[in-house]
Parts: C-alpha cells; structure tokens; sequence
C-alpha cells in the first residue's frame, strides 16, 4: 500500500509524494519536508534539525521531527511534527514558533510544545 503525504502550512497544501505504507524511515520523511519547504519560492533556507522515533499506543510508531525555515514570509521558522499511520490514514501535528536569534523561544514555551508533539498518538480503543 502506498498513500500520499500532504501537509498544511499556513494557507500551503503541500504535497510531498508517494510513501510506503508503514513508513519505515523516518529520515525519508524528514528529507520530503525540506525538499517540499525549498521549492517554495519564499524559502530561503530549510534544514532538519533533528529526527526521532518513539513506541505509540499499541506498538504503533510515532515519528516526530523539528526542522527550521528561513522565509522571506515569516523569517525564521522552526517547525515541530509529529507523524504516524494507522488504519492506512496519515495522521500529522506541526506545531511551529518563530525562533529568530534576536528573540529566541521561551523554554518554557519549548517544553510546552515538546509536551504537546510527545503526547500526539492514536486514541486509546474503549
């Protein structure tokens, strides 16, 4: 089975491509998203800044990946996500802050949006 990755950003429907179903990979997620970031032509720069996968509700896995943009739109950007597939759907949470290096994010504000991508898992089953 194969789907089609797509994401929202802003006003952005960005389409990414075919992906295997399950994702085996999260790296080659994480290098769709900045290869889809780049061909925008506010982009100036994207890179990932880390990438990461944990054990979801049910054995499932849970990927999640931080990657940080530079626009001409909204300067820089770091972008917070989480991704996972169940039943054959594709489930994604972004979260993203601006994080310029005159005024950097809140720790506080960083943990909070940590917490929230750690909790992003398919609802337990009642």
């Amino acid at each position: 089975m194969e789907f089609f990755l797509k994401f929202c950003y802003g006003d952005w429907l960005i389409k990414l491509g075919r992906l295997p179903c399950p994702i085996r990979d999260p790296q080659f997620v994480a290098d769709k998203l900045i290869l889809a970031e780049k061909r925008k032509e506010s982009t100036k720069e994207a890179e990932v800044v880390s990438v990461s996968e944990r054990m979801g509700e049910g054995g499932l896995q849970v990927y999640e990946f931080e990657y940080k943009v530079d626009s001409t739109r909204g300067g820089l950007k770091k972008i917070l996500s989480a991704a996972f597939v169940a039943s054959g759907k594709l489930y994604l949470l972004n979260n993203s802050h601006s994080d310029g290096l005159e005024s950097p994010i809140d720790p506080d504000r960083r943990n909070t949006l940590e917490q929230i991508l750690h909790s992003f898992d398919v609802a337990p089953s009642t």
